[in-house]
């Protein structure tokens, strides 16, 4: 762990989104059993918050890409890109419009800066604090184990069903599209 921290202490500011980005896409911010307790503990050493909401929604995305860096003395702003497949809010899936993608409601493509201040362990995300981010093969796991701890047909059991089928349909396409490219 000591290590680790020192290791990150070294990173330029676009290492550290990076870092934080891929863990949370690995399902570290969602806590239970997604997440290993060690991507837990070390999406903290990459932020300046002590503790965030406990979030009821997220966003499932395919990937992200870093799009530009901005670094002053003590400050810096890292530029992300995510493709998004949807937002998740409970066990209900609002998909993303890919033939509209100025859709006001919710974009398939989401640009977030990403604000860091140099601390005395190194360059730390100060904000925004937002929902998780993970990719859709974790929430695909992450809802079937609640549909296998479900007692059985009901509304939200209807609704992991569906929101399942979507984010399998939908990334499986997504997936596709982008080896195309």
């Amino acid at each position: 762990m000591l290590s680790c921290m020192k290791e990150n202490a070294s990173l330029p500011p676009s290492a550290v989104v990076r870092n934080y980005c891929n863990l949370d896409a690995e399902g570290a911010r969602l806590g239970g059993s997604t997440a290993s307790d060690s991507k837990q503990r070390s999406i903290w050493e990459l932020v300046t918050w002590e503790d965030e909401p406990g979030w009821d929604s997220v966003v499932a995305i395919t990937g992200f890409r870093l799009l530009d860096a901005r670094e002053e003395k003590d400050s810096a702003v890292v530029r992300v890109q995510y493709d998004v497949l949807g937002d998740i809010a409970g066990s209900r899936i609002t998909v993303a419009d890919r033939n509209n993608p100025s859709d006001p409601i919710l974009k398939s493509w989401q640009t977030t800066d990403f604000h860091l201040k140099r601390t005395p362990k190194g360059w730390r995300i100060a904000s925004p604090v937002m929902k998780p981010h993970p990719v859709a093969p974790v929430i695909i796991s992450h809802l079937e184990g609640l549909l296998a701890s479900e007692s059985g047909p009901g509304e939200r059991y209807d609704d992991l069903v569906k929101t399942l089928r979507v984010l399998k349909t939908r990334s499986t396409v997504t997936m596709s599209t982008q080896t195309m490219k």
